[in-house]
């Protein structure tokens, strides 16, 4: 069973993604704004608009107006992207990018609020994808871009008219000891709520020695932990240090995850 629920969670993320709305057009959106299919020339227009915004960002001689406009079109670009595309290696980059530009975009004087209030949460956005029958959105969790790749958790929530489930994928390729695995959750009164590895409804180790364990909890029992909780953090024991990923959860996003919990069973 539980090689058919991985199946089902690879399968299901390859799958067309569901429609979202966003503020303007952004970069890479196809004349049919209900396809997410994100192929090799899409993605590469993507990136190398990310990579220009980046070059006006760190021109100091960029002036205010142009580095705001394109920054703003940067935004809705990341947002749409990250909320739909379903190329898991590529919303990774677009979640390390957006880490990785937060604070020089914080800190630029040249742009305006709306600018800056927007890069914040981008990293911790939620992708969503539905079908009749089935919705599953994930998130990706890492200390930062500069390990993205080697050490990273995703929380992925899949809901269908047989099951509703939620696995952590954690995933430690730089040691792959993943020891004492610890999931926290913070509401706004800094309250916790502490699960561990073996409050699980099922362990997958069968590809720890590779550096990936998949935990899999009960639907119910998370949803409600993240519908209250301001901050998660998930946490365990590798072999020189301890790794902790912390991931903020925003209300908008909250709302698009709970639209999943109510699919017919």
């Amino acid at each position: 069973m539980k090689k058919i629920f991985c199946l089902s969670i690879i399968m299901l993320l390859s799958s067309t993604l569901a429609e979202c709305n966003t503020p303007s057009e952004p970069v890479g959106t196809p004349p049919d704004s209900t396809n997410y299919v994100y192929d090799a020339q899409r993605i590469d227009q993507i990136s190398e608009f990310c990579k220009s915004s980046l070059s006006m960002l760190e021109d100091k001689t960029t002036p205010a107006k142009e580095l705001n406009t394109q920054m703003y079109r940067l935004m809705d670009t990341l947002e749409f992207t990250i909320h739909h595309c379903q190329d898991l290696e590529f919303n990774m980059w677009l979640r390390g990018y957006a880490r990785y530009i937060t604070m020089p975009v914080i800190l630029d004087e040249r742009l305006d609020d709306n600018v800056t209030d927007r890069i914040t949460p981008m990293p911790y956005l939620w992708t969503m994808s539905k079908t009749d029958s089935e919705a599953i959105a994930y998130t990706t969790l890492f200390r930062g871009s500069w390990e993205m790749y080697d050490r990273f958790t995703n929380i992925i929530l899949l809901s269908n008219r047989g099951e509703q489930k939620c696995m952590f994928v954690v995933s430690n390729y730089s040691d792959t000891i993943m020891e004492d695995l610890t999931i926290k959750f913070f509401d706004e009164n800094e309250e916790i709520t502490t699960l561990h590895a073996t409050d699980a409804e099922m362990i997958d180790d069968d590809d720890y020695g590779a550096g990936i364990l998949r935990v899999i909890f009960p639907f119910g029992e998370i949803m409600p932990l993240l519908e209250r909780s301001s901050t998660m953090e998930v946490s365990y024991n590798a072999k020189n240090e301890k790794v902790l990923f912390m991931h903020l959860l925003f209300e908008k996003e909250k709302r698009l995850v709970k639209g999943i919990s109510s699919r017919e069973k």
